[in-house]
């Protein structure tokens, strides 16, 4: 299973599971862990099935590894039809019932799953804790599970707004070579960020490498939505918005690999409504925008309430909606999906002789996009609250600094404070609650920034600015 090849080891669980020679408790925990393998062959009906009835067997024998397995696959299953509360708390169940006889690594898996359901769900200083809680087991166990704690912290940073943060991730789940079990996904991230900051080359660069990567962990699979994201951008960002629509339509009719699209892209609906109207396709847009609202109302999450009405308001054309929505994402926190909201908003209200009002929403969506360093979009921002005669002043678009202590991020800040104080990479790590390998991308983004060659240096301009501070 570890290497990839669950069939196989759905075989050797069968044939435990069903040997006279095994013990009736060992029997119990191989059929659990066979709804594993299944649920990761996109087995989704059996693998519920096995896990419901594995579970029972499991109290009943009041046996916790068979049970954290059950629950974990339940958890799994219900949270692609419906997030929210009752998958959480099968997830948080099967987390709590991982005694020492399970594998290290198994406990790492259901840790890492917890963390990507609060990321879902928007809790955000849950996930935080989790991820924390599991760096030094991720790091000791290695394997995919490394390159996967990356993935997961890189996404609750992107979701956030902390892109460089996001990005110092994917570096450290790239290397070395031997975690690049999850590289596809690891490289549509910044792919998909670079895209966003207008960066096309680099966009390009990232999607080569991760169309031509072989993953080969089951866990990699559930992450195949990433790298058709950042192609579908790349068709945008390249004026070829039709064939951007054809591929995430045809994902989410048809699924992605062995997973439903509907559940995998549902955070995909806004864009959906959108390009299935520039289409013309107003039933596919209704679609869309049922499943959206499916999804929230089983979540009640404010990223997943902000995509119901922001499907809702792209469809019935109502800024106010737009802004319910952009209320939701500012309580996630989605900032980028904020932005998004008071530009349709601001669209709206220009069409209907309003340039005063639209321009406000339009200086909050530049706030946000210049924050990120989003040029892409602020540009196609502007460009088309233009097209409706909205002359938005260009001088509050700013890009951010690239090199100097301005253009550290507040993470890098931090690292070159530690630096400062004389902390090694790993006592830095323990600090702050992040990997070493992402410690010492921070350091050397420091380096770059700063043009410095050494910690020395660093450490000096930090302790220059402290004495300035301090004196003034």
């Amino acid at each position: 299973f570890a290497r990839g090849r669950p069939d196989l080891a759905l075989i050797e669980t069968r044939l435990a599971s069903g040997s006279q020679d095994v013990p009736a408790v060992e029997a119990i925990r191989f059929q659990a862990f066979s709804a594993v393998c299944l649920f990761a062959l996109g087995e989704l009906a059996q693998a519920e099935e096995v896990a419901a009835t594995t579970r029972r067997a499991a109290e009943a024998e009041d046996d916790g590894p068979a049970l954290a397995y059950a629950l974990h696959i339940l958890a799994a299953k219900r949270f692609l039809e419906a997030p929210g509360p009752q998958a959480l708390d099968l997830a948080q169940q099967a987390t709590r019932l991982t005694p020492q006889t399970i594998h290290p690594a198994q406990r790492v898996g259901l840790q890492l799953a917890l963390a990507n359901s609060y990321i879902e769900l928007d809790r955000t200083d849950d996930a935080h804790r989790t991820l924390a809680s599991t760096r030094k087991a991720a790091e000791y166990t290695g394997g995919f599970l490394l390159p996967w704690y990356h993935l997961s912290c890189a996404l609750l940073a992107f979701n956030t707004g902390r892109w460089d943060d996001a990005l110092a991730e994917v570096e450290a789940g790239l290397e070395p070579g031997e975690h690049f079990a999850m590289s596809r996904a690891l490289r549509a991230v910044a792919a998909i960020t670079a895209l966003h900051r207008g960066q096309p080359i680099a966009a390009s660069t990232h999607l080569t490498a991760a169309a031509a990567a072989t993953d080969t962990t089951t866990i990699a699979w559930f992450y195949e939505y990433l790298p058709l994201c950042a192609d579908a951008f790349a068709d945008t960002a390249q004026g070829n918005p039709e064939r951007a629509y054809t591929r995430l339509a045809a994902a989410f009719d048809h699924g992605i690999g062995h997973l439903p699209g509907r559940s995998i892209l549902c955070f995909l609906t806004p864009d959906l409504v959108r390009l299935a109207l520039a289409q013309g396709d107003t039933t596919n847009a209704h679609r869309y925008a049922r499943a959206a609202q499916t999804r929230a109302d089983h979540s009640n999450g404010p990223y997943h309430l902000g995509d119901a009405y922001r499907c809702q308001g792209l469809l019935t054309q109502d800024p106010g909606l737009l802004l319910e929505a952009a209320r939701c994402y500012r309580h996630a926190p989605r900032p980028l999906n904020e932005a998004h909201s008071y530009t349709d908003a601001a669209h709206l209200l220009a069409q209907r002789h309003l340039p005063r009002e639209a321009d406000t929403l339009l200086d909050k969506a530049l706030t946000i996009y210049n924050r990120l360093d989003a040029a892409w979009h602020a540009a196609r921002a502007t460009s088309r609250l233009r097209t409706v005669a909205v002359r938005h002043d260009t001088r509050r678009s700013r890009a951010s600094a690239r090199n100097g202590w301005e253009a550290l991020t507040n993470t890098e800040r931090v690292v070159a404070e530690h630096v400062a104080a004389g902390h090694s990479n790993p006592e830095i790590a323990a600090r702050i609650f992040i990997s070493r390998r992402t410690v010492s991308t921070h350091v050397s983004h420091i380096l770059q920034k700063l043009r410095m060659t050494s910690r020395v240096e660093v450490a000096a301009e930090v302790i220059r600015r402290q004495n300035r501070d301090s004196s003034g």
